[in-house]
């Protein structure tokens, strides 16, 4: 507790008794927080002294004191809960009297009905509990008008109808006797003198007795601690109260009007010695007061007893909140720590293990600045929700480094360093795990890693495009070494400004109208930006002198390195007037343009092309732009103001400062890459239609062949079993012709002499007519079959083989034809393609790459390589019908080849199987000529022995035996043939539908694989379609969730920082109630327009100095200095000061401010300046310390 101690030394105090007052309040507050809940003050009187080591029991009279309790609706529970507190630990300390230091309510304008009823609830209660009186001092905040003390918000205590009879309300200045000890109530009041003329007419009256007095008052007093803060890393923000003593200008109300005067000195207004509290206060015993919430002395007898309960985060750290109890026997003063004082807490993080133990935490109220762009805001809110935190906010460094004690300037740019601009591929991944709504979009968590991965790769080939961006590439230091300025506007000749050798600090750029103050940062801006400040000076020849009318250039030299100049008019005698080593510089200078030097040497890079693009390049390389430079690096009635551009302007530039236009590149890059993936899977998907349609097919195939099979299969069943009939029925006649043949060789025997010769003979030339007509039958046969023949080839087998080899001949042919085909059609889609092209190059008419006109001997050229593609076109045309007639010629072929085979090799099976059965006819026709011819020689032989008989009907019975013999042949054979046939037909089905069926597998795993592809096509479809909305600028809000994209994700926060900072600058600039906050539209929330030109101002640097902050953090653009231009017009004294204040912190974080302004306002504090002066030989400039 450092600041307690400092505080407690801060008098000059002289002597033994002083040393050892000290070193009480020092020792009392060391032990504050740590487990002792009460503090002992004593009193220099070294009799009093001894008393209070050696003290009795009981005291004469105890006093309580509390103050600066503030009833509001906000936190009302926490103020009524310390207001219990303070009821049952007066009662608990036995105290007599209770002494209220005023600002019981918050507000003066308008009191809350809410709050100002627990105020009352509260007093009667703490009445009820106390022996004896409570009174009541008014505060600030309690009177209704500030220069009166008539009207308070706490009349209602006053009316004793109302109010317990021992409370009382003290609205004047009033003495006030407790128990024999005299009191003087002292209310707020504005105007201080009021105070002191009471206590002077009071001491030349009887000062002994203004001596044993005690003053209970509500006022601001010099030399007091006005805001105590502390955080979690023990940083301190201590602030004073300190007025000007004896030239204070109050306000007197005099007959309904105010008016102004300057009071003169007097003695009492003058500190007391050794300290800084007024004379007048020093001749009381003890003073104590409330309006400063911080428990602290200001001076040995001055106390102020602060607030019973931190209110805000103001208060963060500051443990002295409590009562206070006096013991006027003992003069001892004794603080009693409010248990509950510890509720806000600022904490400033680096990592999650600074939050300690999350157990201490509970019922607390915690702002945390955040140190680290690596930490995870919404975790650690979450965290300490969980823990039992009343509330969690945050707020960026960047306003902490506004609101805090000033840094080391090397520290400071350590610090910025650090926040850097935003690497968009590393955030990928905090956003997509963190920020984005993936349910919002359907998408499954699964699918997380891929939509890290796309996103980076899209961002990655964004950058390694080359474009000239601002928020790509190093940090540019731009550390101002010297400015050349030559023949620039007022300036005449060349100056040279050694800004490197310039002491740091502020600047003043000082002089009449015209003398050329503002040419400075004119010229800085041209410069760098080709354009100025002033939005009248339009003209691209406004820069040159008008006496010179030529030579002007200005050149900006860097410390790293780094020299920019730009120059326009020039001719070769300019560079006589400038110095050595920038006139030795090559190339040489010539009319207008733009060079870029590191190091002394020339970057060509930046000077070609057109004059635009070489601005392009340069603003790549500072990282910054116009628009961005002349609304943070400089301000003034001539820049660009923020406040006064439209929303889509400001939203232009916070997206240049954040790098959000790249998002446009990334947006486009996604929707090519889902185009390209669109147009893939539409080709999937025909590809797949026409696979599934391949499989339709086969499958209708195979299921027609297996039917046909199946048919098959039943016919080879039904031949089989009429075969087995028949030769079953074959054998039965066989049998038959066998027992009749018997019967008739019998029978023969028996009347072989019956039959005559003649008979036989018949037969004989009957059997002979039949041979023959059976060889005629064979020989036709025979014919047919041959001419059946191919090449040689007389067995089916060879003929079925040699019409398989034709058709395999012919289905490669096919092939051939096919495959020619398709490679003929690329060549003619590559020639048309080249064609379309070259025709496209004669009609532009100019080179695509050097943008130079096309000869005539070229055009020729074009010409006969158009007619020459022409004709190929044309031939490869005829020779694609030519094919595609082949084609056709060649599948008729093929189906003329199977059908072919199949009649002709039914015929041959047919004719062979004729054969064979007249072969076995012609024989057995043979066998029997040969009995016959038998039977004739026996016949000469027996003629004459044998007696007749009835063979004849014998020889029909046998003739009809072997009719019926031959018929069961002839069936057997054809049946025999049929199922050769039909066996032959069901083993080509099968094999067919064996190869259809590979053909099917084959085309089900293609679609399988299709089906992968598609699968896989939707997931990057969908990865694609997350990142088409995350790149955009606003996603559109669905129904049920709302989908936040990176872009304005990134934007919103931004926003907010802005906001933050805006929030603090406010504060410094004194326009706290006059704010300018901007929505997520950027967008003012505030009726801007209806403000003054002076509040309008304020907002104006406030806005400027919030941007400058935000350059510091996010841009490339990395400055060592500030350019104001008339920034104290349209502020009054206050705003001035303020403004004095904010330029005075800054200076501290940059090298150099440079500040025009004609006000001549607080003169101490332009230490440096600038003087311009204008003479005939044009602007000139004195470098002048003071």
């Amino acid at each position: 507790m450092k600041a307690f101690a400092l505080a407690a030394r801060e008098p000059c105090w002289k002597g033994k008794k002083a040393s050892l007052l000290g070193s009480s309040i020092t020792n009392g507050f060391s032990n504050v927080g740590k487990g002792k809940s009460s503090l002992k003050y004593g009193c220099s009187d070294s009799v009093i002294s001894k008393k209070l080591f050696h003290r009795t029991a009981e005291s004469l009279v105890k006093i309580g004191m509390f103050g600066d309790i503030h009833f509001q609706d906000v936190g009302l529970d926490r103020v009524v809960e310390t207001g219990e507190w303070i009821v049952e630990e007066f009662e608990k300390q036995k105290v007599d009297y209770v002494v209220c230091m005023g600002d019981v309510l918050n507000t003066r304008e308008t009191v809350s009905v809410k709050a100002q009823s627990s105020a009352f609830e509260f007093f009667d209660k703490l009445a009820s509990k106390i022996p004896k009186n409570v009174h009541i001092i008014c505060g600030n905040h309690d009177l209704n008008l500030k220069y009166d003390t008539k009207i308070s918000s706490l009349d209602a205590l006053g009316l004793k109808l109302s109010a317990p009879s021992n409370l009382f309300l003290h609205k004047y200045i009033e003495e006030v006797d407790l128990d024999g000890k005299r009191c003087v109530m002292i209310p707020y009041y504005e105007d201080p003198s009021i105070i002191r003329d009471w206590v002077s007419n009071k001491a030349s009256k009887n000062s002994e007795s203004l001596s044993q007095s005690l003053a209970f008052c509500h006022m601001a007093i010099n030399g007091a601690i006005q805001r105590y803060q502390v955080d979690n890393k023990n940083n301190l923000y201590c602030r004073t109260f300190d007025e000007q003593i004896g030239k204070n200008i109050l306000k007197e109300k005099r007959k309904g009007s105010e008016k102004l005067k300057k009071d003169s000195i007097n003695d009492m207004d003058l500190p007391a010695e050794g300290s800084k509290v007024p004379k007048y206060l020093t001749k009381f015993q003890r003073v104590f007061s409330g309006h400063f919430h911080h428990h602290h002395f200001c001076d040995k007898k001055v106390l102020y007893v602060g607030s019973p309960m931190q209110h805000h985060f103001g208060d963060s750290g500051d443990s002295g909140r409590g009562i206070v109890i006096y013991d006027t026997e003992t003069d001892e003063i004794r603080f009693i720590q409010n248990p509950n004082w510890d509720k806000f807490r600022i904490l400033r993080l680096k990592s999650e293990d600074d939050l300690g133990d999350l157990s201490q935490y509970k019922g607390k109220y915690i702002s945390i600045i955040y140190e680290s762009m690596d930490l995870n805001p919404q975790k650690i809110q979450d965290k300490l929700l969980e823990a039992g935190a009343k509330s969690v906010r945050k707020q960026s460094v960047a306003v902490r480094k506004v609101q805090s004690s000033l840094q080391e300037k090397e520290s400071s740019r350590d610090a910025d360093d650090k926040l850097g601009h935003i690497n968009f591929e590393d955030f990928v991944v905090k956003y997509v795990k963190q920020y984005a709504n993936l349910s919002s979009m359907g998408i499954e968590s699964k699918f997380v890693d891929d939509i890290i991965e796309r996103g980076k790769e899209i961002i990655s080939t964004v950058t390694k495009q080359g474009k000239h961006h601002l928020n790509v590439g190093d940090t540019f230091r731009a550390n101002l070494k010297s400015i050349t300025i030559q023949n620039f506007l007022g300036v005449q000749g060349c100056i040279t400004f050694d800004i490197k050798n310039m002491e740091n600090g502020v600047w003043f750029l000082e002089g009449p109208n015209g003398s050329g103050k503002s040419t400075v940062l004119e010229a800085i801006t041209w410069c760098m930006f080709d354009n100025f400040l002033r939005s009248d000076m339009s003209k691209v020849d406004y820069a040159v002198n008008d006496v010179t009318k030529k030579d002007c250039l200005v050149r900006l030299d860097f410390n790293s390195g780094y020299s920019i100049e730009r120059f326009r008019k020039y001719t070769k005698a300019g560079a006589n007037e400038l110095p050595e080593d920038i006139a030795t510089s090559s190339p040489e200078r010539k009319g207008t343009g733009l060079r870029v030097f590191y190091e002394g040497k020339y970057l060509s890079e930046y000077e070609k092309g057109s004059l635009k693009d070489s601005q392009v390049a340069l603003e790549s390389l500072l990282g910054i732009n116009y628009d961005m430079f002349t609304k943070s690096i400089v301000v003034g009635d001539n820049s660009v103001n923020f406040l006064t551009s439209d929303s889509k302007k400001r939203r232009e530039l916070i997206e240049d400062l954040l790098g959000l236009y790249l998002f446009d590149d990334y947006l486009a890059n996604t929707r090519e890459r889902k185009k390209a993936l669109v147009e893939t899977v539409f080709k999937g998907k025909t590809l797949e239609e026409q696979i599934l349609h391949s499989i339709k097919l086969l499958e209708e195939n195979i299921e027609r062949n297996e039917k046909e099979k199946l048919s098959i299969t039943e016919i080879i069943q039904r031949l089989s079993q009429e075969h087995s009939q028949i030769i079953s029925k074959l054998e039965e006649s066989s049998k038959l012709k066998r027992t009749l043949e018997d019967q008739w060789r019998k029978a023969q025997q028996l009347n072989i002499a019956l039959q005559n010769k003649t008979s036989l003979m018949t037969k004989r030339d009957a059997l002979k007519q039949r041979i023959a007509n059976n060889v005629a039958t064979l020989s036709r046969l025979n014919s047919e079959a041959v001419a059946l023949y191919i090449d040689g080839k007389s067995q089916v087998h060879e003929i079925e083989a040699h019409f398989n080899q034709k058709v395999d001949d012919t289905r490669h042919r096919m092939k051939q034809i096919s495959e020619e085909i398709m490679s003929n059609s690329i060549e003619l889609r590559h020639a048309k393609e080249k064609l379309e092209k070259l025709e496209d190059l004669v009609n532009l008419n100019e080179c695509p790459y050097c943008e130079q006109k096309i000869e005539h001997q070229t055009h020729s050229k074009f010409e006969q390589e158009k007619q020459n593609l022409s004709d190929v076109i044309a031939r490869s045309t005829r020779h694609q019908m030519t094919l595609s007639s082949s084609l056709q010629n060649l599948e008729t072929e093929f189906n003329e080849l199977e059908n072919q085979k199949r009649i002709t090799i039914t015929k041959l099976t047919q004719l062979q199987n004729s054969r064979l059965l007249t072969e076995n006819e012609t024989k057995t026709l043979q066998s029997e000529l040969e009995s016959v011819e038998n039977q004739l020689n026996e016949i000469e032989i027996q003629s004459g022995s044998l007696e007749s008989s009835n063979i004849q009907e014998i020889q029909e019975k046998l003739n009809k035996a072997a009719e019926e013999e031959k018929n069961m042949l002839e069936r057997k054979y054809q049946h025999e043939a049929q199922l050769k046939v039909q066996k032959q037909k069901l083993k080509d089905l099968s094999e067919q539908t064996t190869k259809q069926r590979a053909e099917l597998d084959a085309l089900r795993e293609r679609h399988v694989e299709s089906a992968k592809e598609t699968e896989q096509n939707e997931k990057e479809y969908a990865v694609l379609n997350f990142w088409e909305k995350a790149f955009d600028r606003r996603a559109r809000k669905s129904s049920k969730d709302d989908f936040e994209t990176m872009r304005s994700f990134l934007l919103d926060k931004s926003i907010e920082d802005l906001n933050n900072i805006l929030e603090e600058y406010s504060k410094l600039i004194g326009s706290d109630t006059l704010p300018i906050t901007f929505n997520s539209d950027l967008m003012i929330n505030e009726d801007y327009g209806k403000r003054s030109s002076g509040q309008r101002k304020r907002n104006h640097l406030m806005i400027h100095f919030a941007l400058f902050e935000l350059v510091r953090q996010r841009s490339r653009f990395s400055s060592n200095f500030l350019m104001l231009d008339e920034v104290f017009d349209a502020l009054d004294v206050t705003g001035q000061e303020q403004a004095q204040q904010v330029i005075e912190m800054l200076s501290t974080k940059i090298d150099k401010v440079f500040v025009i302004s004609h006000s001549t306002q607080n003169m101490e504090f332009r230490k440096k300046a600038i003087k311009a002066t204008m003479t005939p030989q044009g602007s000139k400039y004195e470098i002048i310390y003071r």
